[in-house]
């Protein structure tokens, strides 16, 4: 190999080959690491959210029965609409329905195939049902040590 019209040493071309190859390795490692940092920082502002989030529902105190809502990225107070998890039927008994944690409204928890009503879905009037078997249970009945106690 030339430069300028002189001849390189095979050393040097060695040396110059292997720095190439060292400056390829290092953007290579560079451009991987710089991407990782992307994905951390999404992932802390996902964090940041589920905190702040986590915050609202469980830390902001709202008065005159409103409740913490979580809206358009902020923590708001507002009128509950329900009680959380409460449950009841749709208006057409069709539809379970159960209360958002935030009391802000109603979500569909199941659909009823047999109808619904006082709050759960009624069963399958052809789906043969066991009778609850009630276990006796082990408890002192004076004396030594625990036996069955007559009813």
């Amino acid at each position: 190999m030339k430069y300028k019209g002189k001849q390189l040493s095979l050393v040097f071309q060695i040396l110059l080959l292997l720095f190439f190859i060292f400056v390829i390795g290092l953007m290579t490692v560079v451009t991987y690491y710089s991407s990782k940092s992307n994905t951390i920082n999404s992932q802390a502002a996902e964090m940041n959210i589920a905190l702040t989030k986590y915050q609202c529902f469980n830390l902001k105190k709202c008065y005159g029965g409103k409740t913490p809502v979580w809206k358009d990225n902020k923590c708001v107070c507002k009128k509950a609409v329900c009680k959380p998890g409460s449950q009841q039927c749709n208006g057409n008994k069709t539809k379970l329905m159960e209360c958002s944690a935030d009391g802000s409204g109603w979500k569909v928890s199941e659909d009823c195939a047999h109808g619904c009503n006082s709050g759960g879905c009624i069963p399958d009037p052809k789906e043969k049902r066991e009778p609850t078997k009630v276990e006796p249970t082990l408890k002192k009945c004076g004396g030594y040590g625990q036996r069955i106690c007559p009813q």
